[in-house]
């Protein structure tokens, strides 16, 4: 598969149409039809289920996706590195970003917009990103209000911008046929003696959701038994297949659509099991202030449902 035939599989992913893709892309629908099979033939599976007029990515397709996001990013990068402008100054814009390259589509249209601008992202904690923040070793980061409480003053005192982006629930994931699969919501004391599975990381440099469900359990005074411990790769690739109960959130289960297919999600009824998630940045400098707009209108657009 080539970069051009990326593309066109992101675009044919963003739209879930052919059709749509093909007008955007000024090609015709047979021609990206064409181009979708022969990247189907290349690896042996389908990426969508089709569903009368309508495709959906599937496993293979959601898989296949992240690669491609990951790869025409630094395709995007390197470009920009060895383009025509690589003789004038350079500046760089630091980014604590949400991990499962949900945003490289927007540092992609960001960049391609400012290509004497780069982007360079980090994986970190909420509470780190917000240290690198305040250490001026960051100039955009998201975190959540558990965190933010904690540097008020200090947030104020150098005039960082913060702007409320999206509540972030937490859920648990069962499959079809659990007892709990019929329940909209449940409390966590419900859970303390069933078997959970525990993806394990580094906390400064994997996923958020770890740390707010450790501060979860302490303030409901609960104690799940995460029996099961996945490695953070075999998780993505197969969580969504397990038998066993996780936890996860509103922006991971936005993020993985494919997996509804899987899973029922039901809510976590107590009062604490949500976090605000914030966008916080150093407003005085426009580049920034235009890149994190950007990054605003992706969260409206993921949550404007």
């Amino acid at each position: 598969m080539n970069i051009l035939q990326m593309q066109q599989f992101q675009t044919i992913a963003r739209h879930e149409s052919i059709a749509k893709a093909a007008d955007e892309l000024f090609v015709t629908s047979s021609a990206l039809s064409k181009t979708l099979k022969n990247i189907e033939n290349e690896y042996n599976c389908t990426f969508f289920d089709r569903v009368g007029r309508k495709i959906c990515l599937n496993q293979n397709g959601t898989v296949l996706l992240e690669y491609i996001d990951t790869i025409l990013n630094n395709y995007d990068n390197m470009n920009l590195y060895f383009s025509t402008n690589h003789n004038m100054p350079h500046s760089s814009i630091i980014l604590c970003d949400l991990g499962e390259n949900i945003l490289d589509t927007s540092i992609s249209t960001f960049l391609r917009k400012y290509p004497y601008l780069r982007v360079k992202k980090e994986t970190v904690s909420f509470q780190k990103s917000i240290e690198m923040l305040l250490n001026k070793e960051a100039d955009i980061i998201f975190t959540d209000h558990l965190s933010l409480n904690q540097c008020q003053e200090e947030l104020t005192l150098q005039n960082i911008e913060r702007t409320f982006l999206f509540k972030n629930k937490l859920f648990i994931a069962v499959p079809p046929d659990s007892k709990f699969a019929a329940l909209k919501e449940i409390n966590l004391n419900q859970l303390e003696n069933e078997e959970f599975v525990d993806i394990k990381g580094e906390l400064d440099n994997v996923i958020k959701t770890v740390p707010f469900i450790d501060y979860l359990c302490e303030a409901e005074n609960v104690k799940l038994n995460f029996a099961y411990h996945y490695d953070l790769d075999y998780a993505y690739k197969n969580l969504f297949f397990t038998p066993h109960l996780y936890l996860s959130d509103s922006l991971h289960i936005s993020y993985y659509t494919d997996s509804r297919k899987y899973k029922k999600y039901i809510k976590i009824a107590n009062p604490s099991a949500y976090q605000d998630i914030y966008i916080c940045y150093h407003p005085e400098d426009p580049n920034v202030s235009i890149f994190a707009d950007i990054l605003k209108k992706t969260f409206m657009d993921i949550f404007k449902s």
